[in-house]
């Protein structure tokens, strides 16, 4: 994993000799592939942003049919309702690549332990959401030996679990900039095919 401020240049359009990625019988959109083939570059939103339609099984079969993959124009992102969906896709694609060995190039806005914020691009519309959304759940209750516990302070709806992927994350993309991760052979087999 290499970051910085600068930009990610995609290489020119080339004809790669690589056959179609499919997952669950649907085509995995590649933006760029070296002609070699071992390679590929995405723009931030074509990978996890808003022009992302992708899922876990997505970033699988990308981690375990590239070496290694550039992304260009990653933003920082936020604990919000705007972003999380985006962040998600991004810790997903990471843990695919990390499991993977895929080496990766990032153009983010920030390092890995900046990358995830809570508090970065929330607008006043994702505290209502996500207020709503909590008003909603706290009328939610179940009995536990010792009491009634609100649904709000339980880990799934608090938080704590995307805190932990974001941190998780972030972990990953520095350990992968390390020349003891770098050194290891790309594992194409390690991944999950689907």
């Amino acid at each position: 994993c290499t970051y910085g401020g600068g930009s990610v240049e995609a290489p020119a359009e080339v004809e790669a000799v690589l056959p179609e990625l499919t997952t669950f019988g649907r085509r995995v959109d590649v933006d760029r592939i070296s002609p070699c083939g071992r390679a590929c570059w995405f723009d931030f939103d074509d990978l996890c942003g808003s022009r992302a339609a992708r899922g876990p099984a997505d970033y699988l079969t990308i981690a375990k049919h590239f070496e290694c993959v550039f992304i260009a124009n990653v933003p920082e992102l936020a604990l919000s309702m705007s972003s999380r969906n985006e962040a998600r896709r991004l810790i997903w694609f990471i843990d695919a690549a990390y499991e993977s060995r895929t080496k990766i190039v990032v153009s983010a806005a920030t390092r890995p332990d900046s990358l995830f914020s809570k508090s970065v691009g929330r607008s006043d519309d994702d505290d209502i959401m996500l207020k709503e959304s909590l008003g909603s759940l706290a009328e939610l209750r179940y009995n536990a030996d010792d009491g009634d516990v609100d649904a709000v302070e339980m880990s799934v709806f608090s938080g704590a679990d995307d805190i932990f992927a974001f941190e998780r994350c972030s972990s990953r993309m520095i350990e992968m900039s390390t020349s003891s991760f770098n050194v290891k052979d790309h594992q194409r087999n390690n991944a999950v095919g689907f």
